[in-house]
């Protein structure tokens, strides 16, 4: 009984340290610290598949800070078959803690996610943030009309995420040329500010141009 009491006064004793005010010169400022810029470089972006007759080209600009358009062109002789390709990049695992996209219903399990996006369903967009839901990358292809299979993961190897968006698995018409861009957007914004920017992306291209409401 005796070291029981002892054992309990000692824990008696410290809680009253820890609820006590300290002085001023002991007082402890937590300080924020900034979570370093993800930053994509264009050539780390691959591409897996068969190009057939066609010829890629990528180019990329920023047309402000934070936010990189990555735009990737296939051009062939003669109208040909786009065969099925892949898109993948990564982005360290850093300052993470939640995702958002069409298809969220709450589950936090940002290890791996994976949408389907088609004109009449969800659309190609992710968009991952801090503990202060500000926004650590937000990222969505133009195309929203044809089927793409997006899908990212997490490596515990390297501790980065590896967004991958897969195309033309479905029969696309012939062509000569297609073009899609893939834009990025790493700003400190809240990211349904970041969501909202893509949403405006798409709303000022030609063939998402919005119906008048009567």
């Amino acid at each position: 009984m005796e070291m029981k009491h002892t054992v309990l006064y000692f824990l008696l004793f410290f809680i009253s340290l820890g609820c006590s005010n300290p002085s001023d010169e002991n007082k402890i400022d937590f300080v924020k610290r900034k979570s370093p810029e993800i930053v994509i470089i264009a050539d780390s972006i691959k591409f897996e598949g068969d190009l057939g007759a066609f010829r890629k080209t990528v180019k990329s600009n920023s047309p402000e800070t934070g936010i990189q358009i990555v735009t990737i062109t296939f051009k062939s002789e003669q109208p040909a078959e786009l065969n099925p390709l892949t898109i993948k990049f990564g982005f360290p695992s850093v300052d993470v803690n939640g995702y958002w996209n069409p298809t969220f219903d709450g589950n936090f399990n940002y290890w791996r996610s994976a949408l389907t996006s088609r004109a009449s369903r969800w659309a190609p967009i992710m968009s991952y943030y801090n503990d202060n839901l500000e926004n650590r990358i937000t990222f969505a292809l133009s195309d929203a009309l044809n089927k793409i299979d997006l899908s990212c993961y997490v490596k515990e190897e390297d501790v980065h995420f590896y967004p991958t968006f897969r195309l033309f698995s479905e029969k696309m018409p012939l062509t000569d040329s297609y073009e899609i861009q893939l834009r990025i957007d790493t700003r400190s914004i809240p990211f349904h500010k970041a969501v909202a920017g893509i949403a405006d992306w798409w709303a000022n291209m030609d063939q998402y141009k919005p119906a008048n409401v009567p």
